[in-house]
C-alpha cells in the first residue's frame, strides 16, 4: 500500500447499524405510521358519529306521533311553491336536536362570572370613567374647594360664617397695626443707637487728636538733642573689613 491510499476492506459491508440511510428509513416508517394511526382514528370517530347520528334518527322516529308527520309532509312547500324536502329533518332538529336556551344561557353566565372573578374576561372600555359613571381621585374636586350644603333647619348658619370672616379680617387688622407699631419702635431705637455711636465716635477722634498734638510738641526737643548727639559720636569702624581705618576706635 501506497503512504497517502487509505484501506478500505469489504467496502459494500454494513459494520454498524446507525447509518445515514438507516436513520431516514427509520423516521420515513415513523412518519408513515403516525399518518396511517390518524386516518384509523378518524375512520373510528366518522364511524361512531355515524351510529350515533342513526341511533338518535332511529329514536326520534319512535317518538315522534303520526299526525306531526303527516302534517309535515303535506305542508312541504310554502306559499312560493318552493318543495322544503328537508322539512322532516329540519323540524326534528328543532324539536329534539335543538340546544336548550335557557340552559345555554345560566351555563354562559356561570362562566362570564366566573372568568370576570379571575380576571380572565373584560370588555373594552370596562374600567373607564365612562363605563363605571365614577370619576377617578385624581379627577375629583379636593374638598377644600368645596363649599358644605346649608342646612335648611340651621337658621344662625350664615350668620355664624359672616362673623367669623368678620373675626378674622378684625383679627388682621389687629395684627397689620401691632405689627406696624413694633416697626416704629424698631426704627426709633435704632435711631438712639445711632446717634449714640456718632457722639463716642466723635468724642474719641477729638481725645486722640489732642493726644496727637501735645505728643508732636515733646518730640521736636527730643529729635532736637537726639540729632545732636548723634553729631558728637564718631564713627567706629570694623578690624575685620578695614584694620587700618579702625585704629582710630582707640583713640
Amino acid at each position: 500500500l501506497l503512504k497517502n491510499e487509505k484501506m478500505n476492506i469489504l467496502p459494500k459491508k454494513r459494520w454498524h447499524v446507525r447509518t445515514k440511510d438507516n436513520v431516514a428509513k427509520v423516521r420515513r416508517d415513523i412518519a408513515q405510521a403516525e399518518v396511517e394511526e390518524r386516518q384509523r382514528l378518524a375512520r373510528v370517530q366518522l364511524a361512531e358519529q355515524e351510529a350515533r347520528t342513526r341511533f338518535l334518527i332511529s329514536k326520534v322516529e319512535h317518538l315522534i306521533p303520526k299526525e306531526r308527520n303527516n302534517v309535515v309532509t303535506v305542508d312541504q312547500s310554502d306559499a312560493s311553491g318552493h318543495v322544503n324536502l328537508f322539512a322532516d329533518f329540519e323540524f326534528q332538529e328543532s324539536t329534539n336536536f335543538g340546544l336548550n336556551r335557557e340552559a345555554e344561557q345560566e351555563k354562559r353566565l356561570l362562566k362570564e362570572k366566573e372568568e370576570r372573578r379571575i380576571g380572565l374576561l373584560k370588555y373594552l372600555g370596562e374600567g373607564s370613567s365612562e363605563y363605571t359613571k365614577k370619576l377617578a381621585w385624581w379627577q375629583q374636586v379636593p374638598d377644600r374647594h368645596r363649599t358644605k350644603p346649608a342646612n335648611n333647619n340651621d337658621v344662625h348658619s350664615s350668620l355664624d360664617v359672616v362673623d367669623v370672616k368678620r373675626g378674622q379680617v378684625n383679627n388682621n387688622h389687629k395684627r397689620k397695626k401691632k405689627m406696624m407699631l413694633s416697626v416704629d419702635e424698631l426704627r426709633r431705637k435704632r435711631l438712639n443707637r445711632e446717634r449714640e455711636e456718632r457722639l463716642k465716635a466723635e468724642k474719641l477722634k477729638r481725645k486722640h487728636e489732642n493726644n496727637f498734638h501735645e505728643r508732636d510738641g515733646g518730640d521736636v526737643d527730643n529729635q532736637q538733642a537726639e540729632s545732636a548727639a548723634d553729631d558728637n559720636v564718631k564713627p567706629k569702624y570694623s578690624n575685620q573689613f578695614n584694620p587700618i581705618i579702625a585704629k582710630q576706635n582707640r583713640k
